[in-house]
């Protein structure tokens, strides 16, 4: 049906070993792993070789950074310890964007959270359409993840995760589903950045997940952190029920959404 063969790379970095007993304050049911455009979030940005941040003179600035455009903030750099977080709203989106060669041409065509829609139908079918540069994907679907980082339960940030990033999104839904019957907010995940090389030998940066530590005040999210998410997430339910929650696409965004790294050849 048009979907490509998938690479062997694992989704996750995934551990063995049992859930750890819940901490008092996580309730025992399943909240918020619904499948998931007025409000958006900044997309947090992975800096890849053609990165506009990292032609800039003097930049510190490296290839594997995920940085934060409006602040200047660098969130982690490769080589650090990975970024604890709790995942406050997942929601998944679907997007056309337009041709990045030619200059009348927006950028975004369309764009839906509505799982029904033939935007959906067609990123599953893994539509094509012709752009300058010849053929490529119609529409892309983007896993969608509003994270609250330790220590700043009032910041949430936006991983757009689509093309190469995608298959990571799916792992950590996995990871997220590994926990049990506990809202999707009640887990705690390490982020980082990676390098790997596809198939056509090119070699580009994607964003990782893995679980940390199975003890309890590691695996799970702090009281702090857990209400925090949980509140955002009852406001994001709602903005997301009435169609106007979505991603805050950036020019190099544009660049990535279609074959800037090439990188992917697997379809979710």
């Amino acid at each position: 049906m048009g979907k490509k063969n998938e690479e062997t790379r694992p989704l996750a970095v995934v551990e063995n070993g049992g859930v750890p007993a819940l901490p008092e304050h996580v309730e025992q049911k399943r909240v918020g792993f619904e499948n998931v455009v007025d409000m958006t979030f900044e997309r947090v940005s992975l800096l890849q070789a053609l990165s506009p941040e990292l032609t800039r003179p003097g930049t510190t600035l490296q290839q594997g950074m995920l940085f934060r455009r409006s602040t200047g903030e660098t969130l982690f750099a490769p080589g650090a310890d990975p970024v604890p977080c709790v995942i406050a709203y997942y929601f998944k989106e679907w997007v056309e964007f337009g041709d990045r060669d030619d200059q009348s041409s927006p950028m975004i065509l369309q764009r839906t959270t509505d799982p029904s829609s033939s935007l959906a139908e067609q990123a599953r079918q893994w539509t094509k359409k012709t752009a300058k540069r010849g053929e490529v994907r119609k529409v892309q679907d983007v896993h969608n993840f509003v994270i609250l980082r330790d220590g700043a339960p009032n910041d949430p940030l936006l991983l757009g995760l689509m093309r190469s990033n995608a298959r990571y999104g799916s792992g950590l839904l996995n990871l997220a589903n590994g926990r049990g019957n506990v809202p999707l907010f009640a887990g705690r995940y390490l982020l980082y950045s990676e390098q790997e090389t596809n198939r056509r030998n090119q070699t580009y940066w994607v964003m990782k997940f893995k679980n940390p530590a199975r003890t309890p005040t590691e695996f799970w999210a702090s009281k702090e952190m857990y209400t925090a998410a949980e509140t955002l997430n009852t406001l994001l339910a709602e903005a997301h029920k009435s169609g106007r929650l979505g991603g805050n696409y950036q020019a190099d965004d544009h660049l990535d959404a279609d074959d800037k790294e090439a990188a992917d050849t697997t379809g979710l």
